[in-house]
C-alpha cells in the first residue's frame, strides 16, 4: 500500500469535506480506494496523523534532558558545526551521543539551522517569433534625464518589433534624480499605445522589479505581469544580462531623446507630453527608416496602423478576465521561509500561519476552485488562505489617464 504524506492526508480530508467519494479521491491523488477508506475512517475520529513512523517524542526524544541541552549549547557556540562534529565533541566529553543524523534532525527542529530559500522559477509564456506587426512589443524605460525647466524625467518607450513602429512614448516626471517609474506609469504607456494601435499578442520586458520579482529565489508574478495576463496579452522576458534582446526599444531611447528640443523650454508637463506624441507620429509617418528600406515604418508596413484587437480604458473591466489569471497561477509553485512572527509574504501580501515554526520552509500552490493558497510546512502543517490583492480592480489600479488630447469617451468599434 502506497504511503501517504501529511500534505496528502490533509488533501484527502478536504476532498471528503467537499463530498467526493473514495474512488474519486483515489483516482485524483493516485491511491487505492482501500487507502482512502482507511483515512476516511481515521478522519471521523479527528485524526490525520499516521500511527507509523518515528515516535512522537521527536529526534533525541530518548536522550536525557542534559544531553539535549549540551547539544543546543554546542551548536549555539559553534554555528557551523553539524551533527557529526557535535557527536564527536560529545564523545570527547564522555557522553554517549546518538547518531549524527539524529543530532542534525534535533538541531534543525530547534531552529538552530538556517534553511536556505528554495529556488523555483516562474512559469513563463513561450516567446513567439515576430512575423507580423504587433506580434511583439518591447517596453522599457530610459534612465532619468533633465528636461529644461521641467526637472527630472524618465522617458518610457514602447516599440513594435516587426515593423519598427514607435507605438508609445510616455514622459514621467520624477520627484528626485534617483526616482523610478511605477507600475501605474508602465500601465499608462501601454494603455496609450493600445488605444492607438490595438493590443499586441505579447509584451517583452527586461527583469526590472516592475515586471519580475527579482528579490526572491521563488518569484511570484508582479501585478503588472498579471494585469497583462488578465488582458489576454502574454508577458515575456528578455534573457538576463542580454540587453540585445531588447535592442529595438533600447535604440528607440536614443531616437526619441534626440527629438526633444533642448533650446526651447517647455512651460508645462502637458506641453512636453504633447510634443513627444507629435514627434513619435512624425517618426512613424514621415521619417525614412533604414530597417524599413528608407521608408517611414507606417509606409513600409501600412497594416501596422492597428492590430485588430481594439482597446479602450472604458472597456478594461470588460476585457480583463480573472479566470485567465487563475489558470496561470495554478501552474505555479512557490517557496517561502516562515518569519519569526509565523508569517510569510508573497505577492506583496502577508499571511499568518498559526503555530508555524520560524525558518520553516513553506511550499505554496494556488487553487482556482476557491481562489485560495494552499500553504504546506513540509511534513508538518497545512494551511488554506484566501488569496489577497488579486481582484480585477487591484490589477487595473488607477486608470484616470491624465493625458492631454486623450478622449475617454466610449468608442464605437467596427464589427
Amino acid at each position: 500500500m502506497k504511503a501517504t504524506t501529511q500534505e496528502e492526508r490533509h488533501q484527502i480530508a478536504q476532498m471528503i469535506e467537499q463530498g467526493m467519494t473514495s474512488k474519486e479521491i483515489g483516482t485524483r491523488l493516485g491511491f487505492s480506494k482501500k487507502t482512502i477508506d482507511k483515512w476516511r475512517s481515521r478522519i471521523r475520529t479527528s485524526s490525520v496523523e499516521s500511527k507509523m513512523g518515528r515516535p512522537r517524542l521527536g529526534p533525541m526524544g530518548g536522550s536525557t534532558a542534559s544531553l539535549r541541552v549540551k547539544v543546543k549549547a554546542l551548536r549555539s557556540e559553534h554555528p557551523s558545526w553539524g551533527g557529526k562534529m557535535i557527536g564527536c565533541e560529545l564523545a570527547e566529553l564522555g557522553h554517549q551521543p546518538p547518531s549524527s543524523t539524529t543530532i542534525y534532525r534535533y538541531i534543525k527542529q530547534q531552529g538552530l539551522i538556517k534553511g536556505n530559500e528554495k529556488h523555483q522559477t516562474q512559469a513563463f509564456f513561450p516567446k513567439i517569433q515576430a512575423n507580423a506587426p504587433h506580434d511583439v512589443w518591447q517596453i522599457d524605460g530610459q534612465g532619468n534625464e533633465q528636461v529644461n525647466s521641467l526637472g527630472t524625467y524618465s522617458i518610457l518607450n514602447a516599440k513594435d518589433v516587426f515593423s519598427g513602429v514607435h507605438v508609445g512614448v510616455h514622459p514621467v516626471y520624477m520627484k528626485s534624480e534617483r526616482g523610478h517609474p511605477t507600475t501605474r506609469d508602465y500601465q499608462a504607456v501601454f494603455r496609450h499605445a493600445a488605444m492607438t494601435y490595438g493590443l499586441p499578442r505579447q509584451v517583452q520586458t527586461d527583469h526590472a522589479s516592475i515586471f519580475y520579482d527579482n528579490h526572491s529565489k521563488s518569484p511570484f508574478p508582479t501585478s503588472f505581469f498579471l494585469w497583462l495576463v488578465a488582458m489576454d496579452v502574454e508577458p515575456v522576458f528578455s534573457r538576463i544580462h542580454q540587453p540585445q534582446d531588447q535592442g529595438k526599444v533600447e535604440r528607440s531611447h536614443q531616437t526619441m531623446w534626440a527629438q526633444i528640443e533642448r533650446s526651447t523650454p517647455y512651460k508645462t508637463h502637458d506641453q512636453f507630453f504633447d510634443y513627444c506624441q507629435k514627434r513619435r507620429a512624425w517618426l512613424n509617418e514621415k521619417f525614412p527608416s533604414s530597417p524599413c528600406g528608407n521608408q517611414p515604418p507606417l509606409t513600409a508596413y501600412p497594416n501596422a496602423i492597428h492590430s485588430g484587437q481594439h482597446y479602450h480604458p472604458s472597456l478594461e473591466h470588460q476585457k480583463c478576465s480573472i479566470d485567465r489569471v487563475y489558470d496561470y497561477l495554478q501552474k505555479g509553485l512557490w517557496w517561502r521561509k516562515v518569519s519569526k512572527d509565523s508569517t510569510i509574504s508573497i505577492g506583496g501580501q502577508v499571511y499568518y500561519l498559526k503555530n508555524a515554526k520560524p525558518n520553516a520552509q513553506a511550499s505554496i500552490q494556488f487553487r482556482k476552485s476557491d481562489a485560495s493558497l494552499l500553504i504546506t510546512i513540509v511534513n508538518e502543517l497545512c494551511f488554506k488562505c484566501k488569496i489577497k490583492g488579486l481582484e480585477i480592480d487591484d490589477l487595473i489600479g488607477q486608470c484616470d489617464f491624465p493625458f492631454p488630447g486623450v478622449q475617454l469617451k466610449l468608442p464605437l468599434f467596427e464589427s
